[in-house]
């Protein structure tokens, strides 16, 4: 849908990158696990990060903006 589109996921797993959102389009490369990705478009369950670079979208989880912001709020302590 539209409103993925600008959404940024991050790679589980070492994922090839393929020139469409397909098993049978050509491998252009991998995506390392614990990579970011930019959603540009979504097509059959495949991420277009852009310049048509496609991976599987069942190996990408979105990006969790929370997780290292919630540490540093307890060090507020008065001097």
């Amino acid at each position: 849908s539209p409103t993925d589109s600008g959404k940024v996921l991050v790679a589980v797993a070492p994922l090839s990158i393929r020139s469409g959102p397909s098993t049978g389009d050509d491998i252009l490369g991998v995506l390392p696990r614990g990579a970011r990705v930019r959603v540009h478009e979504v097509k059959f369950q495949w991420i277009n990060m852009g310049k048509n670079n496609w991976v599987p979208e069942k190996f990408l989880r979105p990006l969790m903006r929370t997780e290292h912001v919630s540490r540093n709020e307890t060090t507020k302590t008065p001097s």
